[in-house]
């Protein structure tokens, strides 16, 4: 690799469609907004690519957002992943000194889930963890997105009804609501849209919205949930109303105010100090130039990366 003074473009290796690099310089400057090369792209799941302006194609293995943690397919290894795990393995945070220089760092703290009603938090946790959601009843999203393992499920590849493998590992659902879309290769733009995969997969949970409110309707405690929620509306429970409960519930799973957070906000309490180990963790994490790719609140998630610039990632 060159200095990496220059952006520059490459070729992925996986089919010849072009990809962009992104430079230290351009991405970690505090927190700032950086380009996203696939944009709004429509999908196309049929085929395995993202459609992405000027006609380009980020292939399923090729073209990953960014992120806390790396998609693995089948023959990798399968991990875990939150953003508050081990400080990214001793990669705490800071320059040389003792606390963050406000603004100065590649990483940011992870903000306070926005307001939401609590009413409909709480209801999309029931949701969330319910196998009701799935067609043999069960697999809930929680099957896959453990809140007590990170957010994921630490295998491989996830398992849906029947024991149907999966082709990718699930992503942790915490801090997602900071993403810049959803999924790994970005093909939905929100949590909201994001709810329609899942539940109609047929590796998944394999069920159809028609099912999923004849059920919804026939639990007396849900429906009553939703008529709280949506008072003036003939038809309370929805498509719609259902994915944006399930969001809500997702949004509110930001990891505020860990250790880590606190002492990049200069918090002079004794509990943030971070260790030399971690310090000095941190500095390599920023002078490989990891944070060319992880920055922000998230530690990525905000564009696209080709995987295997140097060598074939899989």
């Amino acid at each position: 690799m060159t200095s990496g003074r220059r952006n520059r473009t490459v070729g992925d290796r996986t089919g010849g469609t072009r990809g962009r690099w992104y430079t230290r310089e351009r991405v970690h400057d505090a927190g700032r907004a950086v380009e996203d090369p696939a944009g709004n792209a429509g999908s196309d799941t049929a085929n395995g690519t993202e459609r992405a302006p000027e006609g380009r194609a980020y292939p399923r293995a090729g073209a990953m957002r960014g992120g806390a943690r790396a998609p693995v397919r089948t023959g990798g290894t399968g991990t875990k992943a939150i953003r508050t795990v081990t400080l990214l393995g001793a990669m705490g945070a800071g320059l040389l000194g003792s606390h963050a220089a406000a603004g100065a760092e590649p990483l940011n703290p992870v903000p306070p889930p926005p307001p939401e009603d609590p009413a409909r938090v709480a209801l999309g946790r029931a949701l969330f963890t319910d196998p009701q959601l799935s067609r043999d009843g069960t697999v809930s999203c929680a099957t896959c997105h453990v809140l007590a393992e990170g957010g994921a499920d630490g295998r491989q590849v996830s398992i849906g009804i029947e024991g149907k493998k999966g082709e990718i590992n699930a992503p942790t659902v915490y801090n997602a609501g900071l993403l810049s879309s959803q999924f790994w290769n970005g093909r939905k733009k929100t949590l909201e849209e994001q709810v329609d995969g899942p539940i109609q997969n047929p590796v998944e949970m394999g069920n159809d919205w028609g099912e999923v409110l004849i059920r919804l309707y026939d639990d007396p405690e849900y429906t009553r949930q939703f008529q709280a929620l949506e008072p003036d509306s003939g038809e309370p429970i929805t498509r719609e109303t259902v994915k944006r409960v399930i969001a809500a519930f997702v949004r509110s799973l930001n990891t505020t105010n860990g250790r880590f957070d606190r002492w990049l906000k200069g918090e002079e309490d004794p509990d943030t100090k971070l260790t030399e180990r971690e310090l000095e963790g941190y500095r390599l994490f920023k002078h490989y130039g990891c944070s060319s790719c992880h920055q922000g609140a998230a530690v990525g998630g905000n564009m696209f990366q080709v995987f295997g610039v140097i060598n074939n990632y899989f």
